[in-house]
């Protein structure tokens, strides 16, 4: 599940099409294992992150047993289409949803990620 994600921002739409902006962070956990993520919500209203989720030995762990459905539900679209989200980020801002700088346009814009990224990823 996560060997497409990256650290990044990313959009999701929600049944009423309306989007939400997450915050995905990978954490190294040592020599040999997969990457621990964290993924946050950007909540609007007040401009802070509101943690949602993280991602250990490929499972989901609610950071809150309060942890609202609809952003359950959105995490696992997000996990299950990572470069989909990522690129309706880079569509809507005009910046790489890898690294937040903003995208000068040809692949790079329709991939979601700006040269340097796509360079230092080997994509």
């Amino acid at each position: 599940m996560s060997r497409k994600l990256i650290s990044g921002r990313y959009l999701v739409r929600d049944d009423q099409q309306v989007k939400h902006l997450f915050l995905v962070r990978a954490h190294d956990p040592g020599k040999n294992a997969d990457p621990e993520w964290t993924i946050d919500r950007y909540a609007e209203d007040t401009g802070e992150t509101v943690p949602v989720c993280y991602i250990r030995l490929g499972h989901i762990i609610p950071f809150k047993s309060k942890t609202i459905k609809r952003d359950y539900v959105m995490v696992i679209d997000l996990l299950k289409h990572p470069q989909s989200a990522g690129q309706l980020y880079a569509q809507e801002t005009g910046r790489c949803y890898a690294c937040n700088r903003t995208l000068r346009g040809g692949k790079t814009a329709s991939s979601g990620l700006g040269g340097k990224c796509v360079r230092e990823m080997k994509l």
